[in-house]
């Protein structure tokens, strides 16, 4: 932008605001979860690659989980080690950068009271390993998947596939 012929300053120009924030706040977000979705994209491949040569076991067989759904119904949830791995190290990376956001983490909200609410808080909503039956079966149809909500409304998202 210009005025009088003269370019105005970064901050000057830079007044686009989702949920309160400004973009240059939003890119910040971006970026942190870019970072994350890769570092856990390649605990994903390690253990890939690992279940691929017969190295570990454990870490691409699916636990069971059996729920009761709200109607009553029984629904199979398959949770692995990389799961849980990966959760943990998205969840405690963004902790860290940001104390007073919220989280809401696939396999740590399963043990959640109550249902889940988005708040005015931006709130991480964080699948850390999405086809999770793809992956316990060794099909490369898998994401990392990381959204941030603001003021309840979705403000940003990194889906990544780390084996294709």
């Amino acid at each position: 932008a210009q005025s009088g012929g003269r370019t105005a300053p970064l901050a000057a120009r830079n007044k686009f605001h989702v949920g309160g924030m400004a973009s240059a706040e939003l890119a910040g977000y971006l970026e942190s979860a870019k970072e994350v979705a890769l570092e856990a994209g390649r605990m994903i491949r390690e253990a890939h690659e690992a279940r691929e040569r017969g190295e570990s076991e454990a870490l691409s067989h699916g636990n069971v989980k059996d729920n009761q759904t709200f109607a009553g119904e029984r629904q199979v949830d398959l949770v692995t080690a990389t799961d849980k791995a990966c959760e943990d190290h998205i969840i405690s990376t963004l902790k860290q950068r940001y104390p007073a956001h919220v989280f809401i983490g696939e396999e740590s909200s399963a043990t959640a009271q109550g249902p889940l609410i988005l708040g005015a808080a931006p709130t991480w909503i964080i699948d850390p390993l999405d086809g999770t039956t793809n992956f316990v079966h060794g099909y490369p149809l898998v994401t990392v998947s990381i959204g941030l909500a603001v003021q309840g409304e979705l403000v940003l998202g990194v889906i990544y596939n780390p084996i294709l």
